[in-house]
């Protein structure tokens, strides 16, 4: 009995390992591709947002405005605006799955694609493209939702445009 559960522990534990390398692995590769596959990679705040109808009254979307602190790919100007489906007008809201949505005052890391019919940006792979920034009020160093330091995320964004 007692071998039977010591197999069945190193078992799980075995898994437990596998799964967290295979995160790890699963995480760079999608690194990998927002970083080559995108038209700009920023850090920025939110400083505006105004949600709207489109022309037909059929779908809302809104546009918000980014105060860019840093370009790690492309460049700009030090504010963009990024158009993203959903929020409300007049009472009426909508909301999509999957979608990056931004908060007022909010510090991110956007991966954006340029609208060559208009002047803004698309979040590249919707809510993928995005990363929600706080800082440590102790260190003042920004980390991302997963608690990665936003230094890491740069110095592999830079890693990946320089072996190209």
């Amino acid at each position: 009995m007692k071998r039977k559960y010591l197999v069945f522990i190193n078992s799980f534990l075995l898994l437990f390992i596998f799964q967290i390398t295979s995160f790890s692995q699963n995480n760079s590769v999608q690194l990998k591709y927002l970083t080559k596959n995108s038209d700009a990679i920023l850090t920025g705040k939110v400083i505006q947002q105004k949600s709207q109808w489109n022309g037909n009254k059929s779908r809302i979307f809104t546009i918000a405005t980014i105060q860019v602190d840093e370009y790690l790919k492309g460049s700009a100007n030090n504010r963009i605006n990024v158009i993203y489906p959903g929020g409300e007008v007049d009472g009426v809201g909508e909301l999509y799955s999957h979608t990056a949505k931004l908060e007022s005052q909010e510090d991110v890391l956007l991966f954006v694609k340029k609208d060559n019919e208009k002047d803004h940006y698309l979040i590249f792979e919707g809510e993928q493209g995005k990363f929600s920034l706080h800082t440590d009020k102790l260190t003042g160093e920004k980390f991302t939702g997963d608690n990665k330091r936003l230094s890491s995320y740069k110095a592999e964004i830079r890693k990946i445009i320089t072996q190209d």
